[in-house]
């Protein structure tokens, strides 16, 4: 079962055009669902300071570079297209067919700051994953 926090590479990720490789950062799990935003390296006028930024053009969070993870530029979590969520038997299947990769973790108090972060963009049934997520990880409110 995947863990809150963790970095997975989704080889097949389905975008306008096809598919392309993106990393998915898990952000909130329940028996019955996965909450995850996309990462991009992509700076396009995204804010670094503040980090957690829901303004125009981008809505976004600022990661920089953290470590230990897969990112070798500094890295945004997308909040444009903001939270997806997946089925944990889907999700499942994607690891053992090996379309999705664990690559990391990321850790208190990033990881608590990221997910606050994406709480201001959520609604209804993700607001409360998120939240009960903040708890599981031991972020402070």
């Amino acid at each position: 079962m995947p863990r809150i926090g963790e970095i997975w590479l989704d080889l097949a990720f389905p975008v306008s055009v096809g598919f392309k490789p993106k990393y998915l950062l898990l952000a909130a799990i329940e028996k019955y669902d996965i909450v995850y935003c996309t990462t991009t390296s992509n700076a396009n006028s995204r804010s670094t300071a503040p980090a957690c930024f829901h303004g125009d053009p981008y809505a976004s969070f600022f990661l920089g570079n953290p470590q230990p993870a897969p990112f070798w530029k500094p890295t945004w979590l997308d909040l444009q297209q903001f939270v997806a969520s997946a089925d944990p038997p889907d999700f499942q299947a994607k690891v053992q067919a090996g379309q999705l990769v664990l690559k990391g973790q990321l850790t208190p108090p990033l990881l608590c700051e990221a997910i606050k972060c994406m709480r201001g963009r959520a609604m209804n049934r993700h607001a409360k994953m998120l939240d009960t997520a903040l708890v599981r990880v031991g972020c402070s409110p």
